[in-house]
């Protein structure tokens, strides 16, 4: 349960995408305990996977009040 608050909190404040990148990060190393290689590829291509379906399908991902206060690129807006 707490993973998921830390998520939701996290993504209020920061935004959803590089939120998903240290999540995942943090998920896999920790509770599924995965070399840094498997890490990296699966995070990889979860993000190839997150961000190709956000250009396709035209989302607007969640942004935290950090990206409120500076100019950034998709998908980071």
């Amino acid at each position: 349960m707490a993973w998921v608050i830390a998520l939701s909190a996290l993504t209020a404040i920061v935004g959803l995408v590089l939120v998903i990148v240290v999540f995942f990060i943090a998920f896999l190393r920790r509770v599924a305990d995965k070399s840094w290689r498997s890490t990296i590829t699966m995070l990889a291509c979860a993000i190839a996977a997150m961000l190709s379906m956000g250009k396709f399908l035209n989302l607007d991902f969640p942004s935290g009040v950090l990206q409120s206060h500076f100019e950034l690129p998709w998908p980071f807006c």
